[in-house]
C-alpha cells in the first residue's frame, strides 16, 4: 500500500498561518517560525499537515502521531505501527508519500542549471545523457530527484553526495539506481504531470512488485482540515 497526497500552495495560503499550526509536533512549529520566507513558511506547514492527514487516512489519529529520527535523520513514527512516510515540496506544490514500507519521494521544479552543478551532482555518464537532451532543465530534475527519492528512501538524504549515486533514466521503464556500480534493489515511480516539474517515489523492489503506481490525491483546504482528526 502507499499514497500520495498533495496541495498547491495558493490553497494552503487561504488561511493565517499561525492559527494552522496548532496540533503539529513541536519541532516543526519551531521549524516554521525559524522559516524567514513565507511561502517556505506555508510549505513546511503543508508538509506538516499532509503528513498529518495521510496518518489519519490509515486508522493513526492524531494522538497517537509521535514522532522521532531515524540513524541519519530521517522523521518516524516513535511507534512505527507499520506505516512510513516521507514530504517534499518545491514551487506551488506540497507532497507526501504514506505507505507500509520504507519510502522516499522528491519533488522538484524548474530552474537554471549551471555547469558547476552538473559536475557537482552527476557521474560523468549521466553527463553525457544530459548533453543529448532536448530539454536539459527539466532532464536534470529526472536525475535529481530519482537520486534523491533514493536517498531519503534509504533515510541518509543528502548527507550523500548525489554524484555517489547514479541513475539509468530511460523511456517507457522504470528508472534504475547504481551505487559504487551495483544495482540497487529499488524501484522508482516517476510522475511527469506537473508543469515545469518532476517527482519521483523510490520503494524496495521487493514491496514494490506487489504496488502499482497511483495518481496524487490533490487535497483541498477544506478537505484536507476535515481528514484530520
Amino acid at each position: 500500500m502507499w499514497k500520495i497526497y498533495g496541495i498547491k500552495l495558493p490553497e494552503l495560503m487561504r488561511e493565517p498561518l499561525q492559527g494552522q499550526m496548532d496540533g503539529l509536533p513541536q519541532e516543526r512549529q519551531e521549524r516554521i517560525e525559524r522559516i524567514r520566507h513565507e511561502k517556505d513558511r506555508y510549505r513546511c506547514l503543508g508538509a506538516g499537515l499532509l503528513i498529518a492527514y495521510g496518518l489519519c487516512q490509515e486508522g493513526i489519529g492524531r494522538e497517537k502521531q509521535v514522532f522521532c529520527r531515524g540513524e541519519n535523520g530521517k522523521p518516524a513514527l516513535e511507534e512505527a505501527q507499520g506505516i512510513s512516510f516521507n514530504a517534499s515540496h518545491a514551487g506551488d506544490y506540497v507532497v507526501v508519500a504514506v505507505a507500509d514500507c520504507e519510502i522516499g519521494i522528491d519533488l522538484e521544479c524548474r530552474r537554471r542549471v549551471h555547469a558547476s552543478s552538473v559536475r557537482k551532482c552527476c557521474t560523468r555518464k549521466e553527463q553525457e545523457w544530459l548533453k543529448a537532451q532536448a530539454d536539459r532543465e527539466l532532464a536534470f530534475l529526472r536525475l535529481w530527484t530519482m537520486k534523491e527519492s533514493y536517498l531519503k528512501w534509504t533515510g541518509e538524504g543528502l548527507r550523500i553526495p548525489l554524484a555517489d549515486v547514479e541513475t539509468c533514466p530511460s523511456e517507457g521503464e522504470a528508472g534504475r539506481i547504481f551505487r559504487g556500480g551495483v544495482p540497487q534493489p529499488v524501484t522508482l515511480w516517476e510522475y511527469r504531470e506537473l508543469p515545469d516539474s518532476h517527482l519521483c517515489v523510490c520503494m524496495g523492489a521487493d514491496v514494490a512488485e506487489r504496488a502499482d503506481a497511483g495518481e496524487i490525491c490533490w487535497l483541498s483546504w477544506d478537505e484536507l482540515k476535515a481528514g484530520i482528526v
